[in-house]
């Protein structure tokens, strides 16, 4: 590898390890914020008033992929190269047609959405899930909002609504309608209210970047890139709420709530993969439009293998203590989410080991490949939740979303190194069982002999932590420029603590 290409390594690893500082704490804090909101509605309400939150919001997640259209990508891939003028042009078509398309859905809501309600037999009633349906033109606004701040690189506008403005208020509503003996509608209304404050922020914060919004004309050209985006959008966001309808139409609504502890807990996996994501992208697609595909794979096995062996105590504590985990933030209650825990932490699993391998599909311009990708991996998903959640409800359920996410990480997989002979398969990876297994028998151990509580709790992921990182250094684990990039890491964080 020539100094040049080295060079270019390294400033790739830079950006995003140390890009992602200000990104990871921001979704910790926006993720903390979130589940304590979540684990008071959990703990002073009831489990199927946990279960028809989720149902709500399944739906109104749906809803807003038809009513966006695709809008949010639109603005964010076509604000960059226009003047004032077109900028105005643009957002005022977007958010025409989001509010016109969601103010129609809307009202097929209320027209239909009773008698399906009773035809379905779920165990609900339509007022229980009518302020997400009331809340869609926000949400759809708020969507909008968030594709123009990639548009406008306005980054600290998400950060400001949606890891700020959207978790706190969420929190402080179901905190305050907690003190009162409410039932779930107005759990329902405190869930989605942050999206109408978002939204309205987020207008503002538009109005004063576009200085005139006088006599603006449509943009069709936003409508033909946009509206294909609607597939990919609906099979992505039907892969994670399909098993929630399925569950409240074939079981209950309380079945939905225990699946839900599961999967949002499950999610903890993830939350270092889906950091890096962030930068990941636009750093590997100037790589591969550069066609430097051995740096490109290069970086794709390095950031892997640093995402999983970092993710490995979260994971080993959800595989192994799922009761105690469940037991300890949500209540006894959900406790028979245990095993339905263990599927799907063992899903991200799988999901780490194999990369982001459809960023490298998207960043070597396969956008049709990928579409079809998740097209497939939906109808398998789908499949296997039918043919699952009767027999076995929420866990189930787990396992579709399991199988599925590694049907479609092994054909991505497949693709990418049948075209480029690109896998994330770092040669380290084979120590993987020498982190496992001390790993897990800290955390074994500790189940024989500790009566779990979130302190417990908190100070075992600390130890399992700590000696993960010690695991680390007593070997040649990193090379000399993951050392360099490891120094520049350091000096950063220094210096935002000392505030330079």
């Amino acid at each position: 590898m020539s100094s040049g290409e080295s060079h270019d390594i390294t400033s790739a690893l830079k950006e995003i390890s140390i890009g992602g500082i200000t990104i990871i704490l921001g979704q910790i804090a926006g993720m903390a914020l979130k589940f304590i909101s979540e684990i008071a509605i959990a703990r002073f309400s009831s489990v199927k008033t946990y279960g028809v939150v989720w149902l709500g919001f399944s739906v109104l997640t749906i809803l807003g992929i038809i009513s966006i259209s695709g809008m949010d990508t639109g603005v964010a891939r076509l604000l960059p190269s226009e003047d004032e003028t077109g900028q105005t042009n643009l957002l005022f078509s977007s958010l025409l047609y989001v509010l016109s398309t969601s103010l129609v859905l809307v009202g097929l809501g209320y027209v239909v959405g009773p008698s399906f309600i009773e035809w379905a037999g779920l165990s609900l009633r339509f007022e229980e899930i009518a302020p997400f349906l009331l809340v869609l033109p926000f949400f759809g606004l708020f969507k909008v909002f968030v594709g123009s701040t990639r548009g406008f690189s306005q980054p600290r506008w998400k950060v400001y609504t949606m890891n700020l403005l959207i978790p706190v208020s969420r929190l402080i509503f179901v905190l305050t309608i907690s003190l009162f003996a409410v039932g779930a509608v107005w759990y329902s209304a405190a869930y989605v209210l942050p999206f109408v404050l978002a939204a309205v922020l987020g207008v503002i914060l538009l109005s004063s970047t576009v200085k005139s919004w006088t006599l603006p004309e449509l943009r069709t050209d936003l409508y033909r890139f946009s509206f294909p985006l609607v597939v990919l959008g609906l099979s992505t966001t039907l892969m994670s709420t399909v098993d929630n309808l399925l569950l409240g139409y074939f079981t209950s609504t309380a079945e939905v709530g225990i699946y839900n502890a599961a999967f949002v807990l499950s999610g903890l996996a993830m939350l270092l993969m889906n950091s890096v994501g962030f930068l990941f992208m636009p750093v590997i697609s100037k790589m591969a439009d550069k066609e430097q595909i051995d740096e490109l794979k290069y970086i794709y096995q390095l950031a892997t293998k640093n995402i999983l062996y970092f993710s490995l105590p979260v994971i080993l504590i959800l595989v192994l203590v799922p009761d105690a985990v469940i037991g300890s933030l949500y209540g006894q209650d959900y406790t028979t989410a245990a095993m339905a825990l263990q599927i799907l932490a063992i899903g991200y699993f799988i999901n780490i080991i194999f990369g982001r391998n459809g960023d490298i599909l998207l960043a070597m311009q396969h956008n049709v490949l990928t579409s079809m990708n998740s097209v497939i991996g939906l109808a398998v998903n789908l499949v296997l939740n039918l043919l699952l959640i009767p027999k076995f409800g929420a866990i189930g359920a787990a396992f579709a979303t399991t199988a599925s996410m590694a049907f479609i990480n092994t054909i991505s997989v497949i693709e990418g190194y049948y075209m480029y002979q690109i896998h994330p398969f770092h040669v380290q990876l084979k120590y993987t069982p020498l982190h496992i297994l001390p790993l897990g028998g800290i955390i074994w151990a500790s189940k024989q002999y500790l009566n779990f509580s979130i302190t417990n709790l908190i100070i075992l992921g600390t130890i399992c932590i700590l000696i993960n990182i010690l695991l680390l250094w007593t070997r040649d684990y990193y090379d000399a420029t993951e050392m360099n990039i490891i120094y520049s890491f350091y000096e950063h964080a220094i210096s935002m603590f000392k505030g330079r």
